[in-house]
C-alpha cells in the first residue's frame, strides 16, 4: 500500500512538472515528445497517463489555458484622465477566504490574467482556484482600456 501511494506521490510529481512547463510556455509551441521527456516517460505511456489524472486530453488542456487567458491595456492615464478604477483580481480558494489583489496600472501598462480559473500548487499537487476580474469604481472622469477576453470560447 505505501508503494502505491509513493508510486502515485512519484507520477503527480512528474505530471506538476510538465503543467509548470506548459503555464510558462504558453506562447510557444509544445511539443508531446519534449514534455513526456519532462515527466520521463514515453509519449504514448505520458500522453494515457495526462488523461487519467488530469482528465483531459494533452491537446484539449493546453487549448484550454491558451483561450483562459486574456489581456487589458489602460490607455488612459490615472490621476489626470480618471480617479479610481484600479484593476482588481480575486482568487476563489476552497476552504479558505477570497482573496483580491489590486493591480495598478499606469498609462500603456497591461496585465495578462486567467479568465475563469487557474493551476495553484498545493500541498498534494496543483488544483484550479476561481478566478474573478473587475474593476474598482471610478470615482471621477473616464477610463478606457482596450481587452482581448475569451468567453466560453472552444
Amino acid at each position: 500500500m505505501a508503494a502505491s501511494r509513493r508510486s502515485q506521490a512519484e507520477y503527480n510529481r512528474r505530471m506538476n512538472a510538465v503543467i509548470d512547463h506548459i503555464d510558462r510556455h504558453l506562447d510557444k509551441k509544445l511539443d508531446l515528445a519534449a514534455l513526456a521527456d519532462i515527466a520521463s516517460f514515453s509519449p504514448f505511456h505520458f500522453h494515457r497517463l495526462f488523461r487519467a489524472l488530469l482528465g483531459e486530453a494533452l491537446g484539449d488542456y493546453v487549448r484550454r489555458r491558451r483561450l483562459e487567458i486574456a489581456g487589458v491595456r489602460l490607455l488612459s492615464q490615472p490621476g489626470v484622465d480618471f480617479t479610481g478604477g484600479e484593476f482588481v483580481l480575486t482568487e476563489q480558494r476552497p476552504r479558505m477566504q477570497s482573496r483580491a489583489e489590486v493591480v495598478p496600472l499606469q498609462q500603456g501598462d497591461a496585465v495578462a490574467f486567467a479568465v475563469h480559473q487557474r493551476p495553484v500548487k498545493g500541498t498534494r499537487g496543483f488544483y484550479r482556484v476561481t478566478m474573478r476580474h473587475g474593476v474598482s469604481r471610478v470615482r471621477s472622469g473616464h477610463r478606457h482600456t482596450l481587452g482581448l477576453i475569451f468567453h466560453d470560447a472552444k
